[in-house]
């Protein structure tokens, strides 16, 4: 009995560590580089850092600054892991959201549903996989797989988040623009 209850304990702390991991583990000095193509003409690499905290709204959120020639100029993105998610706060173009985007809850359940308005459009996302195993440049990672699709639009959006590295492939249909991970640096 001692050993079944001692093997429930053990299995309750993995558990537990394995779901309370963040999404996308935002620590200053923390960076992703990916390749991007839309096409043989078009195509690339990019790559983002978390540089600092800033505050928005009475809020503590990180600010990853992108490099590349996606991103011709000054690009940036805000987004914190709050317990139920990874959620988004603003960047460059819309700038700073009074009400956060949850971008990707952390206990995502295949079929779930929610919307984003913070990158200039309503986006409906709906979760389609929690273990689909992608391979990229940077490895093979067992993702959450979500499709979103804009407001008006049938064109898809794609994203697979791996959890404890962050985003591991992206692809915008109406762009045919993809990109994928190539290497990562996370705490």
């Amino acid at each position: 009995m001692k050993n079944k209850v001692f093997l429930l304990i053990i299995i309750a702390f993995f558990a537990i560590n394995l779901f309370s991991e963040d999404i996308m583990p935002l620590e200053i000095g923390n960076s992703w580089t990916y390749e991007y193509s839309a096409g043989p003409s078009f195509e690339g690499e990019f790559y983002m850092e978390v540089t600092e905290k800033v505050e928005v709204f009475g809020e503590e959120v990180y600010k990853l600054d992108f490099e590349g020639a996606l991103f011709d100029g000054e690009y940036w993105q805000l987004l914190k892991n709050i317990e139920d998610g990874l959620y988004f706060y603003g960047h460059t173009f819309h700038g700073e959201l009074e009400t956060p985007d949850l971008w990707i809850e952390a206990d995502a359940e295949v079929g779930q549903t929610w919307q984003t308005q913070g990158q200039g459009g309503e986006v409906e996302w709906e979760v389609i996989s929690i273990s689909e195993e992608i391979t990229v440049p940077a490895g093979t990672f067992e993702c959450i797989y979500v499709q979103g699709k804009t407001d008006g639009s049938s064109s898809v959006v794609e994203h697979w988040w791996a959890v404890g590295v962050g985003e591991i492939k992206a692809y915008m249909e109406a762009a045919n623009l993809v990109w994928e991970l190539t290497a990562y640096d996370v705490k």
